[in-house]
């Protein structure tokens, strides 16, 4: 019988953990960090909007788009992609993939 209750307590436990003990830890935690935080702004009275990065800071973006017999679809893709406001992007040239045999 003891081992039937140490089984049934350890489930009960394990399920109230995973829906209760879990969640409220967690809220309890995350509060307790945003307070934190609050407190130092108002302490230390600074600013805390970041200044905006300069675009040309930013890093270059590559698009690499997977095509396979999509010749006609590949120029309006890399118009659209090159349109984005977005960084500047590195353009590459398509070719076409090899073509893979099958042997019998």
């Amino acid at each position: 019988m003891v081992g039937l209750e140490v089984v049934f307590w350890a489930c009960f436990l394990l399920v109230a953990h995973t829906y209760l003990l879990y969640p409220v830890s967690l809220f309890v935690a995350s509060a307790a960090v945003q307070t934190l935080r609050d407190w130092q702004y108002l302490v230390s009275r600074r600013d805390r909007r970041r200044t905006p990065r300069d675009p040309v800071e930013l890093p270059a973006v590559s698009f690499i788009i997977p095509a396979y017999n999509e010749e006609r679809h590949l120029p309006a893709k890399s118009r659209f992609c090159s349109s984005r406001t977005a960084p500047p992007t590195e353009r590459m040239g398509f070719s076409r993939p090899p073509r893979v045999g099958m042997c019998a």
